[in-house]
């Protein structure tokens, strides 16, 4: 009789275990139903922001800059037909950048535009951060940075056109989030 009953207890321990457990999951199932994933979301302070990118939201910004920089860095490359950075004196240098600027933007280079095409191209690594504002968005991001630097028109422009001059379709999905972040910034 005895072990009967412990037979019995054991087997309605088992059973209310599995019933707990099933209630637990069934529980968290309906808890998670409700809930927005936490991938795809960046942290604004401690408030999560979804913005459906699978990097982190400052790595994928950084690239999209870089590939900014590197898709203007070509087409000039193209354009003026120098090989490196190093090659280019600084007189003929202010010359393509003119060039560059009439025949792609289709407007009169002023001499703050050249400044910051020039900046943004060619980034010295001598040069001191507080005085290169691109350098230090490029390599030391951060939101304050770049929506300081968006708040200049010809730098705004440099995003545009690449904006407008690259395939979307070719572009993976973090890159055309990134890029309309950077723009609405």
């Amino acid at each position: 009789m005895a072990k009967k009953t412990r037979e019995a207890r054991a087997s309605s321990s088992e059973n209310s275990f599995e019933e707990n457990k099933e209630r637990e999951l069934s529980h968290k199932a309906d808890e998670d139903a409700g809930k927005i994933p936490v991938i795809g979301t960046s942290k604004r302070g401690r408030r999560p922001e979804l913005t459906g990118l699978i990097k982190r939201k400052d790595v994928v910004i950084k690239s999209c800059l870089r590939k900014v920089r590197t898709f203007h860095w070509v087409k000039l490359r193209k354009m003026a037909s120098f090989l490196a950075k190093r090659k280019v004196v600084k007189k003929e240098l202010k010359k393509y950048l003119k060039f560059y600027i009439e025949r792609e933007f289709g407007i009169e280079p002023n001499r703050e535009f050249i400044y910051i095409l020039d900046r943004v191209l060619f980034i010295n690594k001598s040069d001191n951060p507080s005085e290169n504002i691109y350098k230090d968005l490029f390599y030391n991001y951060s939101y304050n940075k770049l929506k300081r630097c968006m708040k200049l028109p010809y730098f705004k422009c440099l995003v545009y056109h690449y904006s407008f001059e690259v395939n979307s379709s070719t572009m993976d999905r973090d890159t055309q989030i990134g890029i309309q972040i950077i723009l609405d910034s």
